[in-house]
C-alpha cells in the first residue's frame, strides 16, 4: 500500500511517524518499524510503501518504491 508521510514525531531517540493512505486513512508507524527499516530518516511528503497487519490497524514494514524512469 502506498502512503504519504504526514508528520514525524521525534519525542524519543527513534521517531514515530504518522502516514496517510491515498484513501485518507491515518496510520501510526512505530519507531521500532522505522528503526528496523533501511531508511535513515523520514520527512513530511515522502511517499512510502507499507505493509500492514491483516486487520489493517498496524504498520509492520516500510520501504521506498523506486521506479525506473526510462
Amino acid at each position: 500500500m502506498q502512503v504519504t508521510v504526514l508528520r514525524v514525531e521525534t519525542t524519543s531517540r527513534v521517531a514515530d511517524a504518522v502516514v496517510v493512505t491515498d484513501s485518507g486513512h491515518r496510520l501510526t508507524v512505530p519507531g521500532s518499524v522505522v528503526a528496523g527499516s533501511r531508511l535513515r530518516h523520514l520527512r513530511p511528503g515522502q511517499r512510502l510503501h507499507v505493509t500492514v497487519s491483516p486487520d489493517g490497524s498496524e504498520v509492520e514494514r516500510i520501504g521506498l518504491t523506486v521506479h525506473d524512469v526510462s
